[in-house]
């Protein structure tokens, strides 16, 4: 049980997307780009904190924070964790094979992709008609993609990633963690 609603997974990752977005902004280190295999896994997510600018931050931010504390009540920590960790990792395994490391993407954006389709097939199992705008977020945050300086497969394989962990927390999570709970 949390001693605060201030506290949250969600609130750090934003705090964190801060701290990124004021290094990356203010320093000499861009991206956190190494071609060092070694490093290849750890810039998952260095990159997922960076930011290119301030409305880039902001707009993860807000987004972030609605979203991502609705679903991390849902979750609860442990499984949001496992959440993000999830999405950085299927987001930047794909991003890397479709885009070949021609571009490097910054941002914590996918994650905010996994999030909303999360909350919205949610909504759609509990059959809250509300849904249908989830989905037509889902699909204009893709469409964006298409504009230069956005990722598109940053954000197709960021919702993709929130759908795959949706159903996999429906049909082998939950049960696993109640499995656990009875024994």
């Amino acid at each position: 049980m949390r001693k605060s609603l201030n506290f949250t997974i969600t609130n750090l990752l934003i705090g964190l997307s801060f701290i990124g977005y004021v290094i990356f902004n203010y320093t000499s280190y861009k991206y956190g780009y190494s071609d060092n295999y070694l490093s290849l896994f750890i810039q998952f997510f260095v990159s997922t904190f960076l930011h290119g600018g301030f409305f880039h931050f902001f707009f993860n931010s807000v987004m972030l924070a609605y979203f991502g504390n609705i679903v991390e009540l849902n979750l609860k920590e442990f499984k949001y964790i496992l959440f993000f960790v999830f999405s950085v990792i299927f987001n930047g395994f794909f991003v890397y094979i479709f885009s070949g490391m021609k571009y490097n993407v910054i941002g914590i954006s996918g994650f905010c992709m996994a999030v909303l389709a999360f909350f919205t097939f949610d909504l759609r199992d509990k059959k809250i008609p509300e849904y249908k705008t989830g989905i037509v977020m889902i699909i204009l945050n893709i469409g964006a993609g298409l504009y230069p300086g956005i990722s598109l497969w940053g954000h197709l394989f960021g919702a993709l990633s929130g759908v795959i962990f949706y159903y996999l927390n429906k049909e082998i999570l939950r049960k696993k963690m109640v499995g656990l709970a009875t024994k």
